[in-house]
């Protein structure tokens, strides 16, 4: 069993539409993804679930069990809007939601899409719905285009629906226009004409929504049945827009280089055919209006702006955007443009005007953004992402919860291709730094006043000697002795060292050496050599002793509050009552462990202190009474934990902030889960928190040498540095020791090159040329004669749009910063894949996979072997002397490369379907994991044979052990380490697939399957149904895998759902072990253990 899991989320938008009077009446702004749904808040004044604040604050998130293509608000006379939702997988469906009480939504309705026997629309795909009309009465009709030929027509009043076959089978565009009092409803279709006369050419129709008889009525244009675009302009026709009824209505017919106004044509008063007189002309259609763009080119999406003048905002292929003049302005159809190089929209529902000239740009290739129109595009909010995935390496393997992965992701689209390294920390800004050489320790004290806590000094320890700065890191005086804790007492530092406590010029000495010590309120508890404890009263008469205690061990920590904890060396915990110091309690949390530091801490306001334990070998223990129900491992020794607040970081209650002498990070808990989020520093890092007069987390960190100061501005987990390299395409990236060896592709330069990269910071250094119109289609990194080489794989582009026919297995060493380009074999066709296994060079060529030999002498690359595919090779992985070949239409096959460097099959997946990435799950057991273009992942294993077969180990016969849709396309998969890889998807995510122990697959898998028949999502999707892996061949329930994400949504369910999913999972449970951790406090701490 697998856990499956996102590391890094899909962030590609498809749409963004207002939807208006709901939650409390307001406004809110819906954000579409690939398969899920986020609401936003559009004003400072719209309230949210935790008050209000500045906007656009996400107030709801709804996950869905099926990918969005279209999303559409319906407005209504009365009432909150609705949402439209058009999905796919496992069957098309249109969903219309609305809210409820409580920040939720509901499915008020769902109209099954599914027409069996029909092929999937490929042009065209996509929702329109009816605009208000013109006395301002909500649209009725919704037009749904899912399948080639075929459209689906929707009441939004009966919830009636039926579908309509098409004149020409192939639809571009459609759109519903809005109506007039005298006239029904009427849509307007682009299409691809399949008449002799105009065959392959795009026409224009139009057609009444006749409910009664469930068919569209085509509405001739005059004598003719088409619009007749001139010829020249309506190849290029790709795009319409229906104008509101208040702008004239008809259409706008965007071509590649004009674009035209279509007023709808006349009707009978019935919505008839209009019938002629006897002896009367027929009458003459409504002229057409046309302009010529002079910035030519793909329209990807259109609105028109809620405004007096009501100009036309569209958005181009390449990343402009345009104001035009509507066609009943002063100057119909004036084109300015007021942007470019903006993100390329996602689709044709794209660009979404919210109202006051705010638009939202939703894109699944660039940043989505929340923008005003005014003479020009002004950014107000940016929602970042990158994608699709291109390529992905892994920088650094993960070491613990406390030490999380770092990820080279190559990904984007013209104009917004990046590189990015992705990771988990907190995010954090740099306010001020300065050298601090020497320095042991730091530590900040604070002082409590009505605003809150405030920092008053901070004192920076050295060996001998300890300096105090004031909180504007002005120095204010020097300590001789070794400081081993400060802390603020009475609106004063208050220093202790091994021999002494000094507060305000008053000294306490005690008769043995200090060990421990902490200040709470005007108190101080101190620790001494040989067990012994006091606390000392602070007053303005001095430091007196209130009382004091013998311990059986020696002290290792202390901590103050309500009551008094020790940590002593026999890893003991001893509770105190408070002023006495009688013993109250004895806890031994990790017999082994020494205890570095104790507290009592509360993470959240209404929930009790329970005890919290840092070790001396790096580790946090966090008990629920006697047990341990969460643990962190740090990278360093001596773990510290210092409680700090939340309430700036947008939580409710309070987190630790970690820190060793190699890590440090932030502990919250958020619905019962404990989460960590590493600090983005050094080794040898040290994080105290400090207090300025500002209501945010900050932090002092000691790191090499400086002092920095940095606020903390939110607790999300996603770390990620980029690069940015505009509409150079990285088509491949692989790692040295010091850089990332990353092939670029200009498109319209129409040149390929090598280029490094600093692997930590993504600085750019030196590259390579390659020959003209040669594109690097992969790269890797080998090491070869003791020395690291780059292997290259290209492909000759004799015509833009053309598949390279030729290419080359380019080598070159890497010498020291730069690359030197060694040799070069041309090859019959386009090298998809290179790798270096066994000495030896292989690539993927077309339909074949050859083997090189590398003369290092001569510098020659030498053919060894062949091997043929069954269709194309179209991608390749390797580990040790074992390749994994993606052979397109025929899943997966594994190769052994011989020592001669022939290739011998191993073994070959018996379900052919369309591969897109494979992998090496696991070399020992055999296991390799593929993707296909269906969005299945799957890991398919070798069987052995049977004892009796003596002569061959393994068979080729291999059988699925794990089959799962996961929802998008994977472009990349990368291995981590035996039992762990990490796929690249298309909507820029990147998840992660892991092995689970015997016992943790069990628990969750009831946990699994009890969420899934216990819970329902707003869409009505069983999660089964959803992650069903399909095909045109094969159709298999999941199997073999624990929906990371799906299982979390746990934590999300009120207690009396947990409750019964908890006693469903325990009726599913088949021994006593998994029923007894089937409960919710074990199921929190393990699911905080999961990746």
């Amino acid at each position: 069993m697998r856990w499956l899991s996102p590391f890094h989320p899909s962030t590609a938008a498809v749409a963004g539409v207002a939807v208006h009077a709901w939650w409390q009446g307001h406004t809110y702004l819906c954000l579409a993804h690939h398969a899920s749904l986020s609401f936003y808040t559009l004003d400072d004044d719209t309230p949210t679930p935790a008050g209000r604040e500045a906007a656009p604050v996400c107030v709801r998130q709804v996950r869905l069990h099926a990918r969005v293509l279209a999303i559409e608000a319906v407005r209504r006379a009365k009432g909150p809007d609705a949402l439209l939702l058009l999905t796919d997988h496992p069957t098309p469906r249109l969903v219309r939601l609305e809210p409820r009480e409580s920040w939720d939504v509901h499915a008020a309705h769902v109209w099954d899409l599914h027409l069996a026997g029909r092929t999937a629309a490929e042009l065209g795909l996509g929702l329109a719905t009816e605009l208000p009309a013109a006395d301002g009465a909500p649209g009725r009709w919704a037009l749904a285009h899912v399948h080639t030929g075929q459209v689906r027509v929707v009441s939004l009043d009966t919830k009636q629906g039926f579908d309509a076959r098409l004149d020409d089978v192939v639809l571009v565009a459609s759109a519903v226009l809005a109506r007039t009092p005298s006239t029904p409803a009427m849509v307007a279709l682009l299409t691809i004409s399949t008449a002799a006369a105009s065959q392959g050419q795009p026409v224009l129709t139009f057609y009444t929504i006749d409910a009664a008889r469930h068919t569209l009525r085509r509405v001739p244009w005059g004598d003719a049945e088409v619009v007749p675009i001139p010829e020249a302009d309506a190849y290029g026709a790709h795009y319409l827009l229906a104008l509101p009824a208040n702008a004239g209505g008809g259409v706008l017919v965007f071509c590649e280089h004009s674009v035209f106004f279509v007023p709808p044509p006349p009707l009978a008063p019935r919505g008839g055919r209009a019938k002629p007189a006897a002896k009367r002309p027929r009458p003459s259609p409504p002229a057409l209006q046309h302009s010529n763009l002079a910035h030519g080119g793909q329209v990807v999406t259109a609105c028109v702006l809620p405004t007096r003048t009501r100009p036309v905002l569209y958005a181009m292929a390449d990343g402009a955007l345009f104001t035009m003049q509507g066609p009943a302005a002063e100057t119909p159809f004036a084109v300015d443009r007021i942007a470019h190089g903006l993100p390329v929209p996602a689709g044709p529902h794209a660009l979404t005007p919210l109202g006051d000239d705010v638009v939202v740009l939703a894109s699944a290739t660039g940043d989505s953004l929340l923008g005003v129109v005014d003479r020009t595009w002004h950014t107000i909010h940016t929602w970042p992402h990158a994608g699709p995935v291109l390529d992905l390496a892994m920088a650094a393997p993960a070491a613990g919860p406390a030490a999380p992965p770092r990820l080279l992701r190559a990904c984007g689209a013209p104009p917004t291709h990046c590189l990015q390294l992705l990771s988990h920390a907190l995010p954090t800004v740099l306010r001020t730094d300065g050298a601090a050489p020497g320095c042991m320790d730091l530590y900040a004290c604070h002082a409590t006043g009505p605003a809150g806590p405030r920092t008053i000094a901070f004192v920076v320890a050295y060996a001998n000697e300890a300096h105090v700065y004031d909180a504007a890191l002005l120095s204010q005086n020097v300590v001789a002795g070794r400081v081993v804790y400060a802390a603020g007492v009475g609106g004063h530092p208050l220093l202790v060292t091994r021999t002494h406590v000094v507060w305000q010029g008053m000294t306490w000495t005690p008769g043995a050496e200090i060990v421990a010590a902490y200040a709470s309120g005007g108190h101080v508890l101190v620790g001494l050599h040989g067990g012994r404890l006091v606390l000392l009263h602070v007053n303005d008469t001095g430091l007196v002793l209130a009382s004091e205690q013998v311990l059986g061990a020696e002290i290792a920590c202390v901590w103050l509050g309500d009551e008094a904890l020790v940590g002593l060396w026999d890893a003991a915990v001893v509770r105190l009552a408070v002023p006495a110091l009688q013993i109250e309690r004895t806890w031994t949390p990790v017999p082994s462990a020494v205890p570095s530091c104790v507290l009592l801490h509360a993470w959240a306001p209404d929930t009790p202190p329970g005890l919290v334990v840092g070790t001396v070998d790096g580790r946090v223990l966090v008990l629920d009474g006697d047990a341990v129900v969460h643990s962190l491992q740090l990278r360093g020794r001596r773990a510290q934990c210092e409680p700090c607040a939340l309430d700036g970081l947008g939580l409710r209650g309070t987190g630790l902030l970690l820190a060793s002498r190699s890590d440090a990070g932030l502990l919250y808990a958020v619905g019962g889960q404990w989460l960590y989020s590493p600090w983005p520093v050094r080794a040898d890092a040290l994080v105290r928190v400090y207090h300025p007069r500002q209501p945010a987390l900050h932090c002092a960190v000691l790191t090499e040498a400086r002092l920095e100061m940095h606020s903390v501005t939110g607790v999300q987990q996603d770390h990620v540095t980029t690069a940015a390299l505009g509409a150079k395409a990285p088509t491949s990236v692989s790692l040295a020791a010091q850089h990332a060896v990353v092939a670029l592709w200009d498109e319209d330069a129409g040149r390929g090159r090598i280029a490094l990269y600093d692997r930590t910071s993504l600085a750019r250094g030196a590259d390579v040329a390659l020959s003209p119109r040669e594109r690097p289609s992969c790269v890797h990194v080998a090491c070869m004669h003791g020395a690291e080489h780059v292997l290259i794989g290209t492909g000759f582009v004799l015509a833009a749009g053309a598949a390279p026919t030729a290419g080359r297995v380019l080598v070159g060493r890497l010498d020291g910063v730069r690359i030197e380009l060694l040799g070069a074999l041309d090859v019959p066709g386009h090298v998809l894949g290179v790798a270096y296994v066994s000495s030896y060079i292989v690539a993927a060529v077309d339909a074949q996979v050859h083997t090189y030999a590398w003369d290092a002498a001569k510098r020659h690359v030498r053919p060894i072997a062949r091997w043929g595919c069954a269709f194309m090779a179209s991608c390749v992985a390797a580990h040790g002397s074992t390749m994994v070949v993606g052979d397109a239409m025929h899943s997966l096959t594994v190769l052994h490369v011989e020592v001669d460097g022939t290739l011998r099959e191993l073994a070959r997946d018996l379900d052919p379907y369309w591969t897109t990435a494979v992998g090496v799950y696991d070399a020992a057991g055999q296991e390799y994991v593929g993707a296909d273009i269906a969005m299945n992942l799957f890991v398919a294993q070798r069987l052995a044979l049977p004892e009796s077969a003596t002569h061959e180990a393994w068979s080729h016969v291999m059988r699925r052990t794990t089959a799962f849709h996961y929802g998008d396309m994977i472009n990349r998969i990368v291995r981590a380490g035996d039992g762990c890889v990490y796929v690249g998807a298309a909507a820029g995510g990147v998840g992660m697939l892991t092995d689970l122990t015997a016992h943790d697959a069990q628990v969750l898998g009831c946990l699994q399957e009890a969420l899934a028949s216990e819970t329902h999502s707003v869409d009505g999707v069983p999660w089964t149904a959803w992650r069903t892996l399909r095909t045109d061949t094969r159709e298999a329930p999941p199997l073999g895998v624990v929906d990371g994400e799906f299982v979390r949504g746990f934590l999300a369910c009120d207690a009396a759902q947990r409750a019964h999913i908890l006693a469903a999972a325990r009726r599913l449970a088949h021994d006593a072990a998994c029923r007894d951790a089937l409960h919710e406090t074990t199921l929190r701490s393990l699911l905080s253990r999961l990746p």
